[in-house]
């Protein structure tokens, strides 16, 4: 009697456990806009492909970047002062650059993304590691959401 009681209640059981594994089984939510915009952009770093990053940005128009204490008020100032000579570098190399946590705020045509960040490479040959936080700031244009400003710590 109580095998046959065991059996009758474990099949629903069986039944739903089933069930909620199927409904997990269902396609991922696409990224957000920003955080589609954050991830092609951390790829443009790793892969030190300053046309890509500008792409991802009102570029020239409109672009403002703080990091930790230094500030760059265009795109071009960011380029030609911070990144070419960065990635030109011999004594940096950026192995990989990952965005991850982005919590997203949306506006009309402006909003906001908060995000985590984390940067591995080496600095005069020794390993490099740096973990922060940061804020982007969207713009919506004819091609999309474009970052016009970004403050990483």
């Amino acid at each position: 009697m109580i095998a046959t009681l065991q059996r009758v209640l474990a099949a629903p059981l069986f039944a739903a456990v089933l069930a909620s594994g199927c409904a997990t089984a269902q396609e991922p939510e696409p990224a957000h806009p920003y955080a589609a915009v954050l991830e092609r952009y951390a790829e443009a770093i790793r892969n030190e492909d300053l046309d890509a990053m500008e792409a991802e940005t009102l570029g020239h128009t409109r672009f403002t970047i703080i990091e930790g204490r230094g500030a760059n008020w265009s795109w071009t100032e960011y380029r030609e002062d911070h990144l070419t000579p960065e990635f030109e570098s011999e004594r940096f190399h950026i192995e990989d650059y990952q965005i991850s946590d982005v919590r997203p705020y949306e506006g009309t045509d402006l909003g906001y993304a908060l995000f985590e960040f984390a940067i591995t490479g080496t600095l005069d040959g020794e390993p490099y590691e740096r973990e922060g936080r940061g804020t982007a700031v969207f713009e919506e244009t004819a091609e999309g959401w474009k970052i016009c400003h970004l403050q990483t710590s």
